[in-house]
């Protein structure tokens, strides 16, 4: 049996002014200022959609060019955080095993003044601040864009696919207080570059893997042909933590929940749970997580032969259990209640095999957050990517709401399959990355461990918000 690991990167985070103009972070992501005063005017509107990257189900990116000329790169796409950085060609092949930024080779890059750090349980990425062009899809090209370089990575990165990740891409709001610089979705909106100040995510089905498995992110507006229904917005909620100077801020993507229901296949409802917590959306975790009586209760409803990994706190499931639909509930922005349907099908993992159907070992993509953790204690539910892909979600800067819809995913065939000729089980290389630390835990890796974070793009920034409290 594979050892487990549970997928969110989340640990006590410290921050610490090692030297003027050095900021070292623990679990966060940074920026350098840079000031941007263009003319809004000048700037032609779009609306641009890019195909997403599905590395296997563990991880979604998307491919951008930096520089001049453009050297192109994949990079995650995290709405947990908002930072866009990239391997340098500084960093030893050792540490960095993935396509590179040549800064060298751009005649627009600009060197910037800070050094950043960014620590891990089990590792960190280090190197500089710049700026240069950035761009995505045909339309969308931001000048003078922060980015951190990275120079210095160690478990961090991976070649555990053909063409992995070089980066991350930040989709989350500006963090105030840690002169963060604009993240990118910020700058598009500032100049103008697309025609509504919204981004808007699909996943589809996790089986459907690579750049054809019809994944994508669309920046200015909504792809209709990606959902049944209506649209319905949720709110964003703000936080206050005034030991941190953060008074009434948005920080994530994240809206008020209402509760959450299972309902077999015949249509009993089979678990029933109020709830008025916030629920935060971040499509950098593999694993979805909710308070430990919540997981169980989902969990009795869908299947009664799941073993719980004392150890690695996860659930062991049946790999062909029937199909049950978890209904998550959120508070509309207009006082209605909204549906999120979510297929359970699509919170199975496979361990011994890419094609679910041949499985023989599954694990179920929701896990207990530790509620006596410094994390658990302040965020209770994440809705990562085993959630999501059943939604489509729209992020709308510019009104601080959420969309939701019933996405339309693509059946399993063995094409979709086949596309990517899944490696043998008995080998590491199709595994999303070394495993890291899990939520309230203390787990020691194994070279079995096959679910995990990608990149650590789950340190949101209610790590930031501990962290600011430790500094205080």
């Amino acid at each position: 049996m594979y050892r487990l690991i549970r997928a969110l990167l989340f640990a006590w985070a410290v921050v610490s002014v090692v030297a003027e103009k050095t900021i070292t972070l623990t679990l966060l992501r940074n920026q350098p200022v840079l000031s941007h005063h263009r003319a809004l005017s000048k700037k032609r509107q779009t609306v641009e959609t890019a195909q997403l990257n599905n590395l296997f189900g563990r991880e979604y990116a998307v491919e951008i060019g930096i520089g001049t000329p453009p050297q192109r790169f994949n990079v995650s796409i995290d709405t947990g955080s908002p930072v866009l950085w990239v391997a340098s060609s500084r960093c030893l092949n050792i540490e960095c095993p993935v396509a590179k930024f040549a800064t060298d080779a751009s005649s627009t890059y600009e060197t910037g003044f800070d050094v950043f750090q960014l620590k891990y349980f089990l590792g960190y990425v280090s190197g500089d601040y710049g700026s240069d062009t950035v761009t995505i899809g045909d339309g969308l090209t931001v000048t003078r864009q922060s980015l951190g370089i990275a120079t210095s990575t160690s478990d961090v990165l991976t070649d555990a696919f053909a063409n992995p990740s070089s980066g991350i891409l930040g989709l989350s709001f500006q963090v105030p207080g840690l002169n963060s610089g604009e993240p990118f979705v910020s700058r598009l909106v500032k100049d103008n570059l697309i025609t509504s100040p919204v981004f808007s995510v699909y996943m589809n089905s996790q089986y459907q893997y690579g750049y054809r498995g019809n994944a994508v992110i669309t920046f200015g507006g909504v792809d209709s042909t990606k959902y049944n229904g209506q649209l319905q917005y949720a709110d964003v909620q703000r936080y206050t933590v005034p030991l941190a100077g953060i008074i009434d801020e948005y920080i994530y993507w994240s809206v008020r929940g209402a509760g959450v229901t299972v309902t077999s296949a015949n249509g009993e409802t089979t678990y029933n749970h109020n709830l008025s917590d916030n629920i935060v959306f971040d499509t950098g975790s593999t694993v979805s997580y909710a308070p430990a009586s919540v997981v169980r209760g989902i969990v009795d409803a869908i299947t009664t032969t799941a073993n719980y990994s004392q150890e690695e706190q996860v659930y062991i499931i049946d790999c062909d259990i029937p199909d049950s639909t978890i209904t998550l509930k959120v508070a509309g922005a207009d006082g209605s209640i909204i549906d999120l349907p979510v297929s359970v099908r699509e919170m199975i993992y496979p361990l011994d095999t890419l094609d679910p159907r041949d499985a023989k070992q599954c694990v179920l993509a929701l896990a207990p957050l530790d509620e006596g953790s410094s994390v658990g204690s302040y965020m209770t539910y994440l809705i990562g990517q085993s959630v999501m892909r059943s939604l489509y979600t729209v992020h709308d800067v510019g009104n601080h709401r959420m969309g939701f819809a019933k996405a339309i995913l693509s059946p399993l065939s063995n094409d979709s399959l086949n596309r990517t000729r899944p490696l043998p089980s008995n080998t590491d290389r199709w595994r999303p990355m070394q495993p890291t630390r899990t939520p309230g835990g203390n787990f020691e890796p194994s070279s079995g461990s096959i679910i995990a974070t990608t990149f650590g793009c789950s340190n949101i920034v209610a790590l930031m918000i501990l962290a600011l409290v430790v500094l205080y």
